[in-house]
């Protein structure tokens, strides 16, 4: 996706990274969308699918993108993870470029699941628990347990040896 200039996105808005607001600059030209109205007052944004997101130029853009690219002074050249899990929090100390591996390894609970466990599913044929994960794009088979527990040990155990964050399947 092209993303809209930096050095134009400086000119119209400006970033808090600590509390991790955008602003609206006040400007002498301005995008008609830009009322003089709004000048240096923190934008809303829209959300969208959990996401904060700003339009410029007709164009959404997320805010979390937008943040990244005004503190580093580029867009980032892969996924941007939300380190605690809030998309809404656009914090700089919350943002960390990443592959979509790692970014899917800091990942919530599939509202879903009707085990509660992220990577643990009855398997019908063999009548057993099954304990599973996805790992860079790969479905990875951990085993099959008799007892629903077991399985979820096994679970546990894989993601700690292969670098899944401890927010990896919680609840919220």
């Amino acid at each position: 996706m092209r993303e809209v200039d930096i050095d134009y996105l400086n000119k119209i808005l400006r970033y808090d990274p600590e509390t991790g607001d955008l602003y609206w600059r006040g400007l002498d030209h301005k995008p008609k969308y830009i009322q003089t109205r709004y000048a240096n007052k923190k934008i809303s944004g829209s959300v969208s699918n959990g996401y904060k997101r700003v339009k410029i130029n007709g164009k959404h853009i997320f805010a979390h993108r937008i943040a990244f690219a005004l503190y580093y002074g580029a867009f980032p050249s892969k996924y941007i993870d939300h380190i605690n899990g809030d998309t809404l929090d656009n914090r700089i100390e919350n943002l960390r470029e990443c592959s979509l591996s790692n970014n899917q390894r800091n990942k919530r609970l599939n509202k879903n699941s009707t085990t509660k466990y992220t990577g643990v599913g009855f398997h019908k044929m063999s009548g057993r628990w099954r304990a599973y994960a996805s790992d860079k794009g790969k479905q990875v088979h951990i085993g099959n347990h008799d007892d629903f527990y077991d399985a979820v040990k096994a679970r546990e155990e894989y993601s700690m040896k292969n670098g899944f964050t401890n927010r990896h399947g919680a609840r919220k």
